[in-house]
């Protein structure tokens, strides 16, 4: 009898003890979702100041003139002709901060110029002549952080089925997803999407992409 009582006791004990074993996951599950949510609010807040720090900033592709230890000063006149001669719009040397070549020189190649304005006015109004600038081959883009060019170059690369196109204004992502052959008009993107594009594998060459779940939007 001791001994039926003491294992009655044993199993009572053991029973505790996973109840006791079964709330600590619960609790433990609950603060790795706490952590991992508050990982991802940090992100997503540190993005977004990265990208606010840049809201002046463009990037203008394909203006002349390239050259070894260009300075500032210089690349400045460049972009103020270039954009006079291609859209007719003034712009002063007062109006940009600052604009220098990215990158490493490379005879015969030009690259890219990031370009900040003193007002956001004027980044606006440039933008506004984009498309006159294209007709020269010549882009301007937002400077985009890291996090988000690289979102919006999976957008743009990885499922191009389900997406008819994507792009950037005022440092926001926007996609226009295809529709049975009809677009849906523009979604933009939020950071809590993030994370499922850039988890995408990017398409090897010569095969079809892969085709995006519509509950992942």
């Amino acid at each position: 009898m001791d001994q039926a009582k003491e294992l009655e006791n044993l199993k009572k004990e053991l029973a505790n003890k996973d109840t006791v074993i079964e709330n600590l996951n619960v609790n433990n599950k609950r603060l790795d979702d706490r952590v991992r949510s508050d990982e991802d609010y940090v992100d997503k807040v540190t993005n977004e100041l990265e990208q606010y720090g840049r809201r002046n900033n463009v990037r203008i592709s394909g203006i002349d003139g390239d050259a070894s230890r260009q300075s500032s000063e210089t690349t400045t006149e460049l972009v103020i002709n270039t954009i006079k001669q291609k859209t007719g719009l003034n712009i002063g040397v007062h109006e940009i901060d600052v604009a220098h070549r990215l990158g490493k020189y490379r005879q015969g190649k030009q690259r890219p110029i990031i370009v900040k304005f003193i007002l956001r006015q004027t980044k606006i109004h440039v933008f506004k002549h984009a498309k006159q600038l294209r007709q020269s081959a010549i882009y301007i883009n937002d400077d985009l952080t890291k996090t988000n060019q690289e979102v919006l170059s999976s957008v743009r690369l990885k499922d191009r089925d389900s997406v008819k196109k994507a792009w950037s204004y005022e440092g926001k992502l926007y996609v226009v997803y295809n529709q049975n052959g009809q677009d849906d008009g523009p979604h933009e993107l939020q950071f809590k999407q993030y994370h499922y594009w850039l988890k995408l594998p990017w398409p090897a060459r010569n095969t079809a992409p892969a085709t995006r779940p519509t509950e992942a939007r």
